[in-house]
């Protein structure tokens, strides 16, 4: 499997087919750079598929509700 950067386009990481792959690809984005603002996003998605809601909650307690990133963040709290 090739490597992906952290710093590439986040939509790109294979959540459906490989969630352990993405949750790693978006935690090292995270710690790569913090202010990475799409990686909280992804990284709650995967944490819901894997059915991991208290830590996908947490993530999504530190985004906002505006914009694209918080109308994804919204639908994701509605699941939880």
């Amino acid at each position: 499997m090739e490597e992906l950067n952290p710093q590439e386009n986040l939509a790109i990481v294979p959540v459906k087919s490989d969630p352990a792959a993405a949750e790693l690809h978006y935690r090292n984005a995270l710690k790569d750079n913090s202010r990475q603002e799409d990686a909280p996003i992804g990284l709650a998605r995967v944490l819901v598929q894997l059915k991991r809601d208290k830590e996908a909650s947490d993530i999504l307690l530190e985004v906002g509700s505006h914009g694209e990133l918080g109308i994804e963040a919204e639908r994701l709290r509605a699941i939880l």
